[in-house]
């Protein structure tokens, strides 16, 4: 049942994966004014390998994986203007729902937490350090950016878009720091070092599902598939306990036939022929009579019949229905009844691309935003 749940739950999940993630975007520049053509014409060449090189198709496929699995999921933009060519100070990364977030209800603020090396930390960016709390290029730290468009009262000197930046460095050992430090008894943003402005929020953090009312933490959309998870696995293991448990009884003539005939029946090796010898002349034991199993009340069927049911049922949770699998659903539909069944698997895959796309349109809004400040005002 494990395995068989394992299965169930990630040849959906990978079918949704493909069906979501069908090939490369391209971000399309139009002019708004007539005299914005030549502007577009070098724009959408910016944007082209732009896609071209900034992991986008990854990122894409693991934020429709994460979307599915998460109550959450985060898209960011990754600069690195230090890069030593220009394809490469722009990364679009996706993040799980562990490591970002929002505030809930108010929305005021968004916040990413990643581990970094101390070498790989800027030097704005390294808490003050002690005597004897030197650290080595190669020691883990924990970095957290908290970016508050919405929460920036009192700070006068802050731009539209400002990011806080937190690090916690952890304690001084000899062992690595690892991931699985921070528990919800530990939880440490680390210490304050700076607040930078941003030519926009590069993060963008969204959910397949709505929130429920009073609510404002959607439910991951696996969690529907749960219940009739479970009905399926106790319906396999109430199958397999059928099979195993119930003898078949067969009845025969043992007139007809001898013991060391039934005898070889038994003994015999898979797939080997075996003759028996009946009496055909008797006009009223026929051969038919000579041999047959008995009738048992046996609620096989019956479970079968609910697994069959249980699987619809999840096709119709999951959105991925036998067509989308391979298997026909029917020889016997017509094409109008068929196209229907495939309109209706594919409502829900169409609903979660409308979510992506809305999120991916919003990404191609902020690379154009940190353009500038990124690769200054002219590229060779």
């Amino acid at each position: 049942p494990p395995q068989t749940t394992a299965n169930l739950f990630l040849s959906r999940i990978r079918q949704i994966v493909t069906a979501l993630t069908p090939g490369v975007p391209s971000f399309d520049v139009r002019a708004m004014v007539p005299g914005a053509s030549n502007q577009v014409d070098d724009q959408n060449e910016i944007t082209t390998w732009q896609v071209k090189h900034s992991g986008l198709t990854e990122a894409m496929r693991r934020t429709a994986f994460e979307g599915l699995l998460s109550p959450h999921f985060g898209v960011k933009l990754v600069l690195n203007k230090d890069a030593d060519y220009d394809y490469e100070k722009l990364k679009f990364l996706a993040v799980g729902a562990a490591d970002c977030g929002y505030e809930p209800f108010h929305r005021r603020f968004k916040w990413h937490r990643y581990d970094k090396q101390w070498a790989e930390l800027p030097k704005g960016w390294r808490p003050e350090l002690g005597p004897g709390d030197e650290r080595n290029d190669w020691d883990i730290v924990s970095v957290t950016e908290v970016y508050h468009e919405g929460f920036r009262f009192g700070a006068k000197k802050v731009g539209k878009y400002p990011m806080s930046v937190f690090v916690s460095m952890g304690p001084k050992t000899d062992t690595p720091r690892t991931l699985l430090e921070a528990t919800e008894d530990n939880l440490d943003i680390g210490t304050y070092v700076t607040t930078e402005d941003l030519a926009d929020c590069p993060l963008e953090v969204a959910s397949f599902l709505e929130p429920a009312p009073n609510e404002d933490i959607a439910p991951a959309e696996v969690l529907s598939w749960i219940p009739l998870m479970r009905m399926i696995v106790q319906t396999l293991v109430q199958i397999n306990r059928e099979i195993t448990t119930k003898n078949k009884t067969v009845l025969y003539d043992k007139n007809a036939i001898s013991d060391d005939t039934i005898s070889l029946i038994q003994e015999s090796v898979p797939g080997a022929t075996i003759f028996a010898g009946v009496d055909v002349d008797d006009a009223q034991r026929g051969v038919n009579a000579t041999m047959r199993p008995v009738e048992q009340d046996s609620v096989l069927s019956e479970y079968i019949a609910s697994l069959n049911t249980y699987l619809s049922l999840f096709d119709d949770v999951t959105g991925v229905g036998p067509i989308d699998r391979g298997v026909p659903a029917n020889p016997r539909k017509s094409a109008t009844e068929a196209s229907s069944i495939v309109a209706a698997s594919n409502r829900r895959n169409r609903d979660r691309l409308e979510i992506l796309a809305r999120v991916w349109g919003k990404m191609a809004e902020k690379a154009h935003a940190f353009q500038r400040s990124v690769y200054g005002k002219t590229i060779e």
